[in-house]
């Protein structure tokens, strides 16, 4: 508070309220996203004057903004520190290429009587009237700028292509081979991207019309896309987490909608740290992610041509048969298996879900036969997705019993989009190891 307080240069002190008192005020706002009447209430001050205070103080901080946030606060060579071990080697980039990611968030509004402006802010998506700030930002989560707040019937291509066009300052620090990383609500910027600003662009894939899921190329490839991108969609949370205020405006605050976003995304630069994954493992997840990068997923094709997709083909197992299933360390798990952190969050939903409902059915394959070269067994299970009531995923783990390494767990496969991925794994793949490895340590109790 003291820190950001001497920056404020150009705010008077009158008989009513001191700076540090105005800046409290606005502060407190900002954070709690109360109206004004209950604020007024609380600081016991006239509501007229909440207004007033904070229209001062967001003159007040353009300093502290113009300091902390835009492509002007550091020099090409400072932003360049800003890309993380992880996405300069997934992407093999040199030292001279400068990573950023944008993303689009949603800053919902109210209904508005004017026909105009109501078609032009109403989200067929939401349901709602809303604007959208474009967010861009460093590999490690530090914000490069937020870029203007557009309306809601311009999706985020057309956003971005504004913003390339407008904004001078992001094409001096941008040079040609600069790398941006963008989700698939981007593909219709891409070749402008790459054609007009000659940069690199990186994006998860797309499923065919005729593909139910992606191919195991595919999946791998926008794993690599994931793995650097979630900064921009933490940040996105953060800001509305954080600062409430961000989450919803009244109309006739639009106009400072842009100018407080500005704000909160300078407070995140100045006081709060950097997002880096795996910090301590990412020697060891980079160099999986890259061995495993055009690596087939062995059970795609066992799968359908044994016709292992139907239950006739399984037993049911009980849960005490599950005696030789392998058990790995949390970190093993993490560095080698899911490769990050997302996954075992993930899983741990999963599972409450389907132990509370008691419908967890796990089987394995009948014929013996098909993996008696490998001695190996598998293991399948439905997974209820955690969106839709009505959607199943099929899972499919195969694994050599009685071996406690990383190399038991020869391969999984899901039918969810991304499930034949072999650079980590789903979530899916991950719940249903985490089944059977408490399944196996339940019935081993319960023996003892």
């Amino acid at each position: 508070l003291n820190s950001v307080y001497q920056e404020i240069k150009n705010m008077r002190v009158t008989e009513n309220r001191s700076v540090l008192q105005a800046f409290a005020v606005y502060l407190f706002w900002l954070k709690s996203g109360l109206d004004q009447q209950n604020i007024a209430t609380l600081f016991d001050i006239d509501q007229q004057e909440v207004s007033r205070y904070c229209q001062q103080v967001r003159e007040g901080l353009t300093n502290f903004v113009n300091s902390n946030l835009g492509p002007h606060v550091k020099t090409r060579e400072e932003w360049l520190a800003h890309n993380t071990y992880i996405v300069k080697h997934l992407f093999d980039l040199n030292n001279d290429q400068l990573v950023l990611i944008a993303d689009g968030t949603y800053c919902y509004i109210q209904k508005s009587s004017n026909n105009f402006f109501q078609r032009k802010t109403y989200s067929v998506q939401k349901k709602r009237p809303l604007i959208k700030p474009m967010v861009v930002c460093t590999a490690d989560g530090f914000i490069f700028d937020i870029c203007g707040m557009h309306p809601a019937n311009k999706n985020d291509a057309q956003i971005l292509s504004q913003v390339m066009q407008s904004h001078e300052t992001l094409r001096t620090v941008l040079k040609e081979k600069d790398v941006m990383l963008l989700d698939r609500g981007f593909r219709d910027v891409i070749d402008e991207l790459e054609n007009e600003y000659q940069l690199i662009t990186k994006m998860p894939e797309l499923i065919g019309k005729d593909e139910q899921q992606l191919s195991t190329i595919a999946a791998n490839k926008s794993r690599f896309v994931t793995k650097c991108r979630w900064v921009v969609e933490v940040l996105n949370s953060f800001l509305k987490r954080s600062f409430k205020a961000l989450k919803e405006f009244q109309n006739k605050s639009l106009r400072h909608a842009e100018v407080d976003y500005r704000i909160a995304a300078a407070f995140i630069n100045k006081f709060f740290s950097r997002l880096i994954s795996d910090q301590d493992d990412h020697q060891q997840i980079v160099a999986h992610m890259k061995q495993n990068k055009e690596k087939e997923n062995e059970l795609q094709p066992l799968i359908t041509t044994f016709e292992l997709k139907k239950k006739s083909n399984f037993n049911k197992l009980e849960s005490v048969q599950i005696t030789d299933f392998p058990i790995l360390s949390t970190e093993l798990i993490k560095t080698h298996i899911t490769l990050g952190t997302y996954q075992l969050r993930q899983s741990i939903s999963y599972i409450a879900e389907h132990l509370n409902n008691g419908k967890y059915l796990m089987m394995i394959n009948k014929n013996e036969e098909i993996f008696k070269e490998s001695n190996s067994k598998l293991l399948f299970v439905e997974i209820r997705s955690r969106h839709s009531n009505a959607t199943k995923y099929r899972t499919y783990i195969k694994y050599k019993p009685n071996i406690n390494s990383v190399e038991s767990i020869e391969a999984c496969l899901c039918t969810c989009k991304n499930g034949f991925r072999t650079v980590g794994c789903c979530s899916h793949c991950k719940c249903y190891y985490c089944k059977c490895y408490f399944v196996f340590w339940l019935s081993s109790r319960n023996n003892i």
